[in-house]
């Protein structure tokens, strides 16, 4: 059954929704999500799948990454200087971009 589609301009509506990803948080509670909502060029909400799926309207582009980079995908990504996952906390704020890739090109 199609949605309502909610207007462009309310604050609900994302530009754009990636679900069945494999996301980091580096939160201790939640390290990590499966999905996220994007609107004006800022995630808004990470969560489950099905959460954020709820909120794409006809206007969002929807991506489905299941959880891994495939063959013909652009990467946009940062490589950091040192392990976040291993670094003690009071270290994290030390971190520098080592690699930038956007587009899949550095």
């Amino acid at each position: 059954m199609p949605r309502a589609a909610l207007p462009q301009d309310h604050p609900l509506a994302p530009d754009l929704v990636v679900l069945n990803a494999d996301i980091r948080t580096l939160h201790p509670r939640n390290p990590r999500m499966q999905a996220l909502a994007v609107r004006d060029g800022r995630i808004f909400l990470l969560g489950d799948s099905a959460t954020v799926r709820k909120l794409a309207m006809k206007q969002t582009r929807v991506i489905d990454a299941k959880g891994m980079l495939a063959p013909g995908m652009l990467a946009d990504f940062v490589m950091l200087d040192r392990n976040l996952f291993t670094v003690p906390p009071d270290e994290l704020q030390h971190a520098r971009v080592a690699l930038t890739v956007m587009d899949g090109r550095v």
